[in-house]
């Protein structure tokens, strides 16, 4: 990797690319570039021009698919009326009655095509319309008065093409109309069939040549621009404009002044449609596209080019050295693994961007090691604020009977119950705070059940049922206590009938489940809903949320978040609250329960 000097003012990094290659290239590149301009500018210009002449002609053919579709469908539905007129049992009153039919159908055909058409068929003698849609449709005094529709019936051609721009109440419309006239038997006309397609369709064809610095529009036969990147000029005719008789009708392109800029302008003429497409795009646009290319051209000429990658190589060997040892160093520090690497002497800018990663690094292990002491505390006092949560509620619940029971005069009962409740509180403060099994927790439960029905007076059977081997499982202290107190008040403490509570826990593949199910009242799936929502006013009317917010809090601290809670409930059938241990999880705390 070379020797590293010892003692020595390191040189300046940029002093060293200034000199030697960055001065050096810009002059190599500057040359290059005006050689490479010189001697490829007409090929150049030659290639863009029939490459674009290419796109033109692209766009022409999707045009002559919009204007044949437009047409094969609204002849297909004259070939349809036309036969229907030919027949001997032709009845105008039925013809007129099937129309607004007819006319949906076909609207049904363009949509197929993905065609944005409407459909028009106006009766000769009465003016009757019948219209797919209003959306694309001129008024009716419009159309009839109209240079186009008068021409079309009058006899001079049975089918005419006509870009034409209306105007309705609500907005202006600008649509390419095929209109064919049906005759009847005596030769006069009988109806007109009318396909308007929106210039949208036309616009869809050449809209993803558009970029910035050139324009693109499409002119008819009678030199009208029907098509425009610029929908403000469609319906403007050409002709009288300077130099556009030599683009119409052609097809080509050249290299023109525009306001003062070089304009590539190339035509394209379909004798298909009689169309003719232009596109007029800045030189400079085009130039700036291709810029890396003719760089790489000139370059490529260049016989200097030869010595500035000899020079470039040479220097960036003297440059790389030092920065690849580092880079190599700092490659090392990935994952955990963070240790500060040997300062570089070498050059000035890599002994500095050494020093500065091992401060770094001596900074981001600090930070680590504070974080981690902030967070386990955070966890400790999140932890300790839930399972406190709990205790007033319950205190509050079990003072709340022995009142109502000296209230009540009953004070044998009341004695008996205030001595269970002692009872109960001593469980707790003799448990481990390091272990405390689920066989524990229910045997909490039963003593809680047992001041309850001192309290009410009533028997509450509970049923235990825990697969084998769950008996030792850790759970937190008063996790089951709020389920069971909440079986009780809202589930079987009003209702007629003995009711009961069930306790099980069982295992579900990487599931461990703990249920608590009473046969009482029961909840709809709105009330199970609003339960666990920010409806304060809800929750404090069920009386119950702190409690099972509270267990689905520290079942989440506990085991992680994909454990939590499963209400299952229906009225008049009881209600089954399961919590749900996924054991894939590494538990937050696995070591402290309390």
């Amino acid at each position: 990797m070379g020797k590293q000097t010892q003692g020595k003012k390191p040189i300046r990094l940029y002093s060293i690319i200034f000199q030697r290659v960055f001065l050096l290239s810009i002059v190599i590149v500057l040359a290059g570039l005006m050689a490479a301009f010189y001697v490829f500018y007409n090929h150049f210009i030659d290639e863009i021009g029939k490459s674009r002449l290419d796109i033109l002609k692209q766009i022409a053919s999707l045009n002559q698919v919009v204007k044949s579709v437009t047409s094969s469908v609204a002849d297909d539905l004259y070939a349809d009326l036309y036969n229907e007129v030919q027949s001997s049992s032709f009845d105008r009153m039925t013809f007129e009655m099937k129309m607004r039919g007819r006319v949906k159908a076909t609207k049904a055909v363009f949509d197929r095509y993905s065609m944005d058409t409407s459909v028009d068929v106006v009766m000769s003698d009465t003016g009757a319309r019948y219209s797919s849609s209003t959306e694309m449709s001129e008024p009716s005094d419009q159309l009839l008065k109209s240079y186009w529709y008068t021409n079309l019936i009058s006899g001079v051609s049975d089918k005419s093409w006509s870009m034409r721009i209306f105007q309705s109440p609500e907005s202006e419309s600008v649509v390419l109309s095929y209109g064919r006239v049906l005759r009847g038997t005596d030769g006069r006309v009988l109806c007109t069939i009318i396909a308007n397609t929106s210039q949208n369709m036309v616009y869809k064809n050449y809209s993803d040549a558009l970029r910035a610095g050139n324009r693109l529009y499409i002119v008819d036969e009678n030199g009208i621009i029907i098509s425009h990147s610029n929908p403000a000029l469609i319906g403007f005719a050409l002709y009288h404009m300077e130099g556009m008789e030599d683009k119409l009708h052609k097809s080509q392109y050249s290299v023109q002044k525009s306001l003062n800029h070089s304009m590539l302008v190339s035509s394209y003429y379909s004798p298909d449609t009689k169309w003719t497409i232009i596109e007029e795009v800045q030189l400079y646009s085009i130039v700036q596209a291709y810029q890396s290319v003719l760089i790489l051209m000139g370059l490529f000429i260049l016989a200097g080019v030869l010595l500035a990658v000899a020079l470039s190589y040479t220097t960036a060997r003297i440059i790389t050295k030092p920065l690849t040892l580092l880079s190599e160093r700092m490659m090392e520090n990935q994952g955990e693994k963070l240790e500060k690497i040997q300062i570089q002497n070498q050059f000035y800018e890599v002994r500095v961007l050494s020093v500065t990663y091992n401060a770094m690094i001596q900074r981001i292990i600090k930070l680590i090691s504070q974080i981690k002491e902030e967070e386990s505390e955070k966890r400790r006092i999140e932890f300790d604020f839930l399972q406190a949560q709990i205790n007033p509620h319950f205190l509050h619940n079990t003072l709340l009977g022995i009142k109502s029971l000296v209230s009540l005069g009953k004070q044998q009962q009341a004695v008996k119950m205030l001595e269970a409740f002692i009872s109960l509180l001593k469980q707790p403060m003799k448990a481990s705070q390091n272990d405390h099994s689920l066989s524990e927790e229910i045997s909490h439960v039963l003593q809680y059940v047992s001041i309850m029905q001192f309290r009410y007076g009533t028997e509450y059977p509970i049923l235990i049922q825990v697969e084998e081997g769950l008996e030792n499982f850790p759970v937190p202290k008063l996790i089951l206590q709020p389920l069971v107190e909440n079986a009780i008040f809202h589930g079987i403490s009003e209702m007629e009938g003995e009711g009961k509570i069930t306790i099980t826990a069982e295992t579900f593949r990487n599931r461990i489940i703990i249920s608590v199910e009473d046969n009482g009242e029961g909840m709809t799936q709105e009330q199970i809903d609003r339960m666990w929502s920010s409806d304060h006013s809800f929750r404090s009317s069920m009386n119950n949320s702190i409690g099972l917010a509270n267990v689905r809090s520290r079942i989440r601290f506990v085991y992680g978040p994909s454990s939590g809670i499963e209400v299952q409930s229906a009225l008049g059938k009881g209600t089954r609250v399961s919590i749900v241990i996924v054991r894939e999880e590494e538990p937050y705390e696995t070591s402290d329960c309390r």
